[in-house]
């Protein structure tokens, strides 16, 4: 992986990771299986003479079942629903841009496009971001622990970013999740509990891509790509942070 960086260091940057044709196949293949609960596996192959790719299904074809479960996990939209609707003949191939919303979540950066090699594919994106180090204190009594996440949040999010508009950010974000309804079971499932550990562990990644952002799960993978910032925040570990779901059900009650 490897940046690209315009002489301006307020102007934007392009971001880049390159997977082999191999490698996107296996990641493709154990993606779909994921989803789909079963063996699913794909080959990742370039169009002629044009820099796009689609994804060939091996073993079986996609019901209509199935492919509306993909469309509904990858948001398409209108347009990918059109070109991968094959009516009433087998769903064997996927296109670039269902295969693109696939594997992008598996990437440390907001992905704006893909582009055929003739060895593999490149997945690009254009956005900098700023690097927020959350750092979670818990003490109890004479004893002081700290642990630390580290997030990335897209640079048109937080034009002007500041420790303050970080924290507010990520706590936008944090909140708008307990008000789904997988928040929701996270935050029964926690005993109403739902603190800054639970944040590492409940909210998906691609909730908080939607928004811009990338949480990463250790400090060293901020590393891998640019940041025009950096800051830190400190919270209380055990800070309850579901008071959202308190005010949403006040106002409903």
């Amino acid at each position: 992986m490897f940046t690209f960086q315009k002489p301006s260091l307020t102007g934007a940057s392009c971001q880049a990771y390159f997977f082999t044709w191999a490698q996107l196949s296996e990641m493709c293949s154990a993606l779909l299986t994921a989803l789909f609960g079963h063996s699913t596996p794909a080959q990742a192959v370039g169009e002629t003479n044009c820099d796009s790719w689609s994804l060939k299904l091996l073993e079986t074809p996609l019901s209509r079942e199935a492919l509306e479960v993909i469309f509904t996990a990858l948001q398409a939209d209108d347009y990918e629903r059109d070109v991968n609707d094959f009516g009433e003949y087998p769903v064997w191939e996927l296109s670039q841009s269902l295969g693109r919303k696939l594997v992008s979540p598996m990437l440390p950066f907001v992905v704006e496009a893909s582009h055929a090699a003739d060895d593999g594919v490149w997945f690009t994106g254009n956005k900098a971001m700023y690097a927020v180090t959350v750092i979670r204190q818990r003490q109890e009594g004479r004893n002081n622990e700290l642990y630390y996440s580290t997030f990335l949040i897209a640079q048109d999010r937080l034009p002007e970013p500041s420790e303050a508009a970080c924290e507010a950010y990520l706590r936008k974000v944090i909140c708008d999740f307990l008000q789904t309804e997988a928040g929701k079971r996270a935050y029964e499932d926690t005993c109403e509990d739902f603190n800054w550990g639970d944040v590492e562990t409940e909210i998906p990644d691609e909730f908080f891509s939607a928004y811009g952002v990338t949480h990463c799960s250790t400090g060293s993978d901020a590393d891998k790509f640019l940041c025009c910032g950096t800051t830190g925040i400190l919270v209380n570990q055990d800070e309850l942070l579901g008071q959202c779901i308190c005010d949403e059900e006040a106002a409903n009650g």
